[in-house]
């Protein structure tokens, strides 16, 4: 988590060029997005989010005063989560960019080894 002191800026590159297959076809190739998210808390505890979903190069710029996305092309995929709560936020988060799937049990050390 990223926090701005009173005169800071903080400006973060972002970028993304792994290529993967698609259809498991060699020719076709898909890129896959860089997902850049932005959580917000008031100090009421109230929460809201900012997701960017973009294929392309980037960079963001934070201040304390504003939020800055910078994509060198591409399609924008930009929302806003208004929560009320942390958790609405997040899950607001995961129903767009999906939920994690639940791993094998032998990869949580539930394994019976003799």
């Amino acid at each position: 988590m990223l926090y701005v002191r009173h005169h800071e800026v903080i400006n973060v590159g972002v970028w993304f060029a792994d290529l993967i297959p698609c259809r498991s076809h060699l020719i076709e190739v898909c890129r896959e997005m860089a997902y850049n998210f932005y959580p917000g808390m008031h100090a009421g505890g109230d929460a809201h989010g900012v997701l960017l979903m973009n294929s392309n190069g980037m960079d963001v710029v934070l201040t304390p005063t504003m939020l800055q996305f910078r994509a060198t092309g591409g399609i924008l995929d930009l929302y806003f989560l208004a929560g009320p709560k942390p958790m609405d936020v997040m899950n607001q988060l995961t129903s767009i960019t999906g939920r994690p799937h639940m791993p094998p049990y032998w990869s949580l050390g539930l394994m019976q080894s003799k």
